[in-house]
């Protein structure tokens, strides 16, 4: 009992509270999601859980501290250490510090991150930001004071009023560019993607590749931080355009950087040939761990979660892992195909619906788009992202030379681009480039655009099916249809969602079909009263074994759905019973139609 009641909590909160749908799940989990036996910091191993709290603590007071190594440039820091008294004596001859406003410490105060853990003194963002007037002031005379003497004492640095610098230089990717080596596309060079401290140096010349990893080993050395051999490797595509060397050519320092067919940079799977199939099978392998993970929870299908909660949980946890990278590595073919089939099965399982069901009926009970659908975003959001970054960036540069460049049908990145833009009916998108727009006014454009296409799209393939014919067309992205909602958390209405579906999507198992199946017409009769053949039509309105349970729940529903339907005025032969049992929300819609053409007709009048 306690296990359902703790997912009926999970399913109104879904709908009530989200801050408490996602506390009820992280708890659902469980600790073993997040568990760590043991922490390395330096050449000590911290292993019980205090010791872990305090090995954490020693690694970030270590970071705002100045480290001596023997790979360092110790002539350069000193250098950079008299620079710095003598930068700080001219300030204290020539100006006069002014005092801080309150207002300016308002103003930074809002700018602080909410919801982050407190720092080491228990002193979080919240009680800065609500502390009330006495505490600005009292911040006040503290940062005047720092500022006044020029010194930072260490207290400060383990709280959250001064910002912590990470002892790792972000200006080595600009230095590499302007060196003139390694690659470049047209006269741009890229030679050195970074994001954060990852780094990846592109070339092909094997020694402008050496000469790369060497300047960023310098720079390291000077700015005092450390290069990883063990996390670092060289990988040698496969393409005619690149010459081949021996293993064990390249060197960081004085280790020898292994030569690998497969690596990860910034979470995309790289490799020697094929890198979208790669970055495809280890997010499909982390998606079905997450999915294993949630189990608990009760994302499993049939005697879980309603499939409103199961979607919700799988665009939080499941979607975001599975499409990680796919705007850049954009899957096509087989790839596209294979992360396709996967999804259905997922989406399948979640609905309790068998492998045969057909593929419109998923996506219209679930609410989903497919995946096609959902990678077109994120490349479209991508490219959104691209043009308000500026024309001094590499990126905005790049987009303009390959949009001006390259044809429609050639492998560039901005071909594909070009072709999805054609797909949705978008404007032509290098004049996004000169008059970029706002996010939010872009995230709108491009929902409606792929909303309304592929609307269309699986509401046609929909009619072709005949096994769909009880289930109402209505397909709103990021809504579950509505056969599939229940107004109540009750376990045990939930429970008949399944049985629902699978009765309106036509894949519910009766026995004429099984009778097709192994060619045997006896095994169709129904097995209930033993006297004709268990047809659809048998099963829900004639069926004398079930005519007590039938009767009074056919009477209530056509009692209190007798005075919609008398706005139809249509004649007996096109109202369907069967409809109205299974799936009453087609005439609920036509209902609405009708509704809308007499207000226009009044308006008229």
């Amino acid at each position: 009992m306690n296990r359902i009641d703790e997912r009926e909590k999970i399913m109104e909160a879904n709908i009530k509270n989200k801050n408490s749908f996602y506390r009820l799940i992280k708890k659902q989990r469980g600790r073993l999601s997040n568990h760590i036996d043991e922490l390395s910091v330096g050449d000590t191993v911290y292993s019980t859980e205090n010791n872990i709290l305090s090995g954490w603590k020693h690694h970030f007071e270590n970071l705002t501290k100045n480290s001596i190594h023997e790979h360092f440039d110790n002539k350069y820091q000193q250098k950079i250490e008299q620079e710095y008294i003598d930068i700080i004596d001219i300030c204290r001859a020539m100006f006069q510090h002014q005092s801080i406003t309150e207002n300016e410490i308002v103003e930074a105060l809002k700018l602080l991150n909410l919801n982050k853990s407190p720092d080491i003194f228990g002193v979080s963002t919240e009680n800065l930001l609500y502390g009330g007037q006495s505490l600005i002031y009292h911040l006040k005379e503290l940062l005047d004071s720092t500022f006044r003497l020029c010194y930072i004492p260490d207290e400060q640095k383990l709280g959250i009023v001064i910002p912590l610098f990470k002892n790792k230089g972000s200006c080595k990717d600009n230095i590499l560019a302007d060196s003139g080596y390694g690659g470049k596309i047209g006269s741009i060079s890229c030679c050195a993607p970074t994001c954060a401290d990852d780094l990846a140096i592109l070339s092909n010349c094997p020694y402008e590749t050496q000469i790369l990893i060497d300047m960023a080993f310098d720079f390291s050395k000077r700015e005092a931080y450390l290069l990883q051999p063990a996390k670092s490797c060289v990988i040698q595509s496969k393409s005619r355009h690149h010459e081949k060397v021996n293993e064990n050519f390249w060197n960081l320092g004085n280790s020898v950087l292994p030569t690998s067919n497969k690596a990860t940079h910034i979470g995309i799977c790289r490799t020697d040939d094929d890198s979208c199939k790669a970055t495809i099978d280890e997010n499909l392998k982390k998606a079905r761990r997450t999915l294993y993970s949630l189990m608990g929870v009760g994302l499993y299908g049939e005697n879980g979660l309603d499939p409103q909660t199961s979607m919700s949980i799988m665009n939080t946890y499941i979607i975001p892992i599975m499409f990680y990278g796919l705007e850049i590595v954009i899957p096509r073919g087989r790839c596209l195909e294979t992360l396709n089939i996967q999804f259905k099965k997922f989406l399948k399982q979640l609905l309790s619906l068998p492998k045969t069901v057909a593929d419109p009926a998923i996506y219209m009970i679930s609410g989903m788009l497919p995946v096609e659908a959902q990678i077109d975003v994120k490349i479209l959001t991508f490219y959104g992202n691209i043009t308000r970054q500026g024309k001094n960036s590499i990126e905005w540069q790049l987009a303009e030379r390959q949009l001006n460049v390259k044809a429609i049908n050639s492998n560039s990145w901005f071909s594909l681009l070009r072709k999805i833009f054609l797909k949705y009916e978008l404007n032509d998108p290098a004049q996004y480039l000169v008059n970029p727009i706002s996010k939010c006014q872009w995230k709108r454009e491009i929902t409606s655009k792929v909303q309304k296409f592929w609307i269309e799209k699986i509401l046609n393939q929909a009619k072709l099916y005949t096994s769909l014919k009880y289930l109402s067309l209505i397909y709103k992205p990021g809504q579950c249809h509505p056969i599939a909602n229940t107004n109540t958390m009750n376990s045990r209405e939930i429970i008949r969602i399944p049985t629902k579906l699978k009765i309106a999507t036509g894949s519910y198992i009766l026995q004429t079909v099984r009778a097709k199946f192994i060619s045997n017409t006896e095994l169709s009769i129904c097995k209930l009263c033993n006297e004709t053949e268990e047809t659809l039509p048998h099963f829900l309105l004639t069926c004398k074994s079930l005519e007590d349970i039938r009767k009074p729940i056919l009477e209530d529903l056509i009692n209190s759905c007798s005075e919609e339907l008398a706005a139809f005025n249509m004649k007996d032969e096109h109202f369907d019973i069967l409809q109205l049992i299974i799936d009453p929300f087609t005439y609920m819609t036509m209902y609405r139609l009708l509704q809308l053409d007499d207000i226009k007709k009044k308006k008229r009048k």
